[in-house]
């Protein structure tokens, strides 16, 4: 689980991993090598974007078939 803070240009910034499992397998700090790839909606105030929103990421990896 990753959590950032939301730019008003609907950047990931200031992320931490909240939980990894397992942990010290490197897990974590491949989802947060992966956040500058998101884009995400900014908040807003009075109809323009603000820096400030907050979001949750739930990351996972899997082998493929």
């Amino acid at each position: 689980m990753v959590a950032c803070k939301v730019t008003k240009d609907g950047d990931m910034a200031d992320c931490i991993v909240e939980q990894e499992a397992p942990q010290g397998q490197g897990f974590g700090a491949a989802a947060l090598a992966l956040m500058p790839e998101f884009k995400m909606r900014p908040m807003t105030r009075n109809g323009l974007p603000v820096d400030g929103g907050t979001m949750r990421l739930p990351i996972q990896f899997r082998l493929p078939r």
